[in-house]
């Protein structure tokens, strides 16, 4: 009787801790998934723009216009998001207290940061145009057959690093597989909506909207067919813990971002 008792406790624990944290989990993957966009335009670009001279005419979710279109302007926002991917590996692998929205954060900016850059390493070898086909093109040339297939085979190689190193860092932060692809799949849909949606009310034109779904909703499929492994496993990941603050905060910094980079902000040259 009491090993009875003891099991439905046990099954009780498990099943509450592998409730899913819809409160958490889709505020920080709306989050995450403007973070890159936000780094890659209006940072790495931006910055690069203002260093050599010009001003910005144009920043969008997926387009950026300067005044002086330098190759490393168009090195920016690559670099940027590449560099931001990295610190925030570090960051949540040096991280110290269980803080699994925050674990959450980073190993999202990550993913979304370098499925954009891999992902956009083909493409641009692909279509020959973007950030980096430019910025060949400027300083050595059209990049030839061989060059392009080099290029974009370390594009599907950091795609391929990433994609491990996101599924063991969202298995390490759910603690057991199922709610780790739970979160994964919520992850992806939550934030490929939200810089869709902030996308489809600019009036730049179909092509900024398809390269913003293109850069996160597209290059980021990996999280959506994230496939738990078959079997059981014990539940080890700290809790998730709800903070009411958070959807709110989220709503009002997507909003922020729809109303800037989602519409498109654009000054006379």
């Amino acid at each position: 009787m009491k090993a009875e008792s003891g099991d439905h406790v046990s099954s009780g624990i498990i099943a509450t801790r592998l409730r899913f944290p819809a409160l958490v989990v889709l505020p920080v993957a709306v989050l995450a998934a403007i973070t890159p966009a936000v780094i890659h335009e209006f940072i790495g670009h931006g910055s690069m723009c203002l260093a050599v001279g010009g001003h910005p005419t144009v920043v969008s979710t997926s387009m950026f216009w300067c005044t002086v279109p330098t190759p490393v302007v168009a090195a920016g926002g690559p670099a940027a998001n590449l560099l931001v991917g990295l610190i925030c590996l570090m960051l949540r692998l040096r991280l110290r207290t269980p803080a699994p929205a925050l674990q959450l954060y980073l190993a999202l900016v990550t993913a979304f940061a370098w499925f954009w850059e891999g992902g956009y390493a083909i493409q641009a070898m692909l279509l020959r145009r973007g950030d980096l086909y430019d910025l060949l093109a400027h300083t050595l040339g059209p990049p030839g057959i061989g060059m392009s297939i080099l290029i974009a085979l370390a594009g599907a190689t950091l795609y391929i690093i990433n994609a491990a190193v996101t599924r063991a860092a969202l298995l390490s932060i759910a603690g057991h597989a199922t709610l780790a692809s739970q979160v994964s799949r919520s992850s992806w849909l939550a934030g490929t909506l939200a810089v869709t949606i902030a996308a489809s009310i600019s009036p730049l034109g179909p092509t900024n909207l398809l390269d913003t779904v293109l850069a996160i909703g597209l290059a980021g499929l990996p999280l959506l067919v994230f496939l738990p492994h078959r079997g059981t496993s014990p539940v080890t990941g700290t809790p998730f813990t709800s903070n009411a603050m958070l959807p709110v905060l989220t709503a009002v910094i997507w909003v922020l971002f729809t109303a800037t980079l989602g519409h498109g902000i654009t000054w006379d040259n």
